[in-house]
């Protein structure tokens, strides 16, 4: 499962808006509903067009959290990727 603060932080978002069902989000903030749930639920990660397209609903203090957050769940995978490709680079660096 992919790192999921920003499904929890959007989840929690949602909830700040009254009788606004997850269903009734999506719909009003042009998102796949199916899409959503995976969001929430961590089975999919959010990109930049669908984290605008959802903190746009929101005031500006809990869309500029959101966006921290997906930008902070972004700079970890890219800590992630660059940790495991670092061996393989030393041994580039090695044989040349």
């Amino acid at each position: 499962m992919k790192n999921n603060q920003f499904g929890v932080a959007l989840r929690e978002a949602i909830r700040t808006l009254p009788g606004v069902t997850n269903k009734q989000f999506a719909k009003m903030a042009g998102l796949d509903e199916s899409i959503l749930s995976r969001v929430l639920t961590g089975e999919r990660a959010a990109n930049p067009e669908y984290v605008g397209k959802a903190a746009k609903h929101f005031p500006k203090t809990i869309a500029q959290d959101l966006i921290r957050i997906y930008l902070q769940e972004v700079a970890t995978e890219i800590a992630k990727k660059q940790r495991a490709v670092a061996p393989v680079v030393q041994l580039a660096d090695k044989a040349s």
